[in-house]
């Protein structure tokens, strides 16, 4: 999380349901189209190439998924996008 701030529990345990909800086969992890939904649905209006390349900026073994703490990353760096977009 930006700048080494930890997220409060309350905020970990929203993320927690948020990714779980997502996980549709029961992978512990997020495909593309998962990720990519949960962010459009959560976060509304960025295009698929924007969430695609935050997603993949966060895959660090090259999976192709994310598991809940890359997810966390994502979800932070797309949603403080969306915040400095609409100042």
């Amino acid at each position: 999380f930006r700048f080494g701030v930890s997220p409060s529990p309350f905020f970990l345990r929203q993320l927690q349901s948020i990714f779980d909800e997502a996980d549709k086969d029961g992978s512990k992890t997020l495909s593309a189209a998962e990720c990519a939904e949960v962010l459009e649905g959560k976060l509304g209006d960025h295009d698929f190439e924007t969430l695609l390349k935050t997603r993949l900026d966060e895959d660090e073994e090259g999976s192709g998924d994310l598991d809940f703490e890359q997810f966390c990353r994502v979800y932070n760096r797309v949603s403080e996008e969306s915040a400095q977009q609409q100042l």
